[in-house]
């Protein structure tokens, strides 16, 4: 179990809630969690996430069975964790293509590799390997309509692992 952030407030009237993520918690950690458990000091809860939305720092979350203002503001202050690992293998990027904001194709992404609280794409093109950092910085959009994410690279990544 992976602490990923605290319930703010609530956004909207359709049962969103705002999270402030924890430093493992980024967009790709809720984007790939499916199942997560709310804590708070009494209680708690097993939820799936519909969706997650980035906004300015912080991420808006709408829970499937969450619907309404009054069942979203009782989760204020609920600490939310990531749980069902077994279930969650599959990372939702994996054969995503990768393209920079010159529409240059960098490849296909292979896996996602983490090293402690890093994560790095591992996007294949012909044979060759490079590797992208998943970060504010780099990936500028996720498409998951077309599987593309488009990056906004620094000047030699491409070649830095040649």
């Amino acid at each position: 179990m992976v602490f990923l952030g605290r319930i703010l407030k609530i956004r909207g009237n359709k049962g969103e809630v705002v999270v402030k993520p924890s430093p493992v918690g980024d967009i790709f950690t809720f984007r790939k969690k499916k199942n997560i458990l709310l804590k708070s000091e009494k209680y708690q809860s097993k939820q799936k996430i519909e969706y997650v939305r980035d906004m300015k720092g912080k991420f808006v979350l709408k829970f499937s069975n969450i619907n309404t203002i009054n069942q979203a503001m009782k989760l204020i202050g609920y600490s939310v964790f990531g749980v069902g690992e077994s279930e969650e293998k599959g990372s939702p990027l994996i054969d995503y293509y990768v393209k920079d904001i010159h529409q240059e194709l960098w490849g296909k992404v292979k896996d996602i590799k983490e090293y402690g609280l890093n994560r790095v794409l591992e996007v294949e093109n012909h044979g060759e390997i490079v590797y992208i950092p998943l970060g504010k910085g780099i990936v500028h959009e996720i498409r998951d309509d077309e599987k593309l994410i488009v990056i906004d690279p620094p000047e030699g990544l491409q070649s830095l692992n040649r």
